[in-house]
């Protein structure tokens, strides 16, 4: 693990997690989509913006939600299994 800061340490990055940016995207997000990044977030938008992996707390739990077809964009495949586990699936399926 390390920290990312600009879009050239992006290089190499497998998973990149984005921390909530009240307002407005996280700027690593265009840039990261654009990769074959698998992109993580809290944030309540993030699926909208077009981040893959969404985390929420349900029930005392962490959760997620899923964004198909950003994943596709970058050209990812989702494991059906991890798609039944998803809270919710956007995007179309695998």
């Amino acid at each position: 693990a390390r920290r990312v800061d600009a879009e050239q340490d992006l290089d190499g990055c497998r998973v990149l997690y984005l921390p909530v940016r009240p307002g407005h995207p996280h700027p690593l997000l265009r840039r990261a989509s654009a990769l074959p990044i698998l992109t993580v977030s809290d944030d309540p938008h993030f699926l909208d913006d077009g981040g893959i992996v969404r985390l929420r707390i349900v029930a005392g739990r962490v959760r997620f939600d899923i964004n198909t077809a950003a994943a596709r964009q970058v050209g990812l495949r989702i494991n059906s299994q991890l798609l039944q586990l998803a809270v919710s699936v956007q995007g179309g399926g695998a």
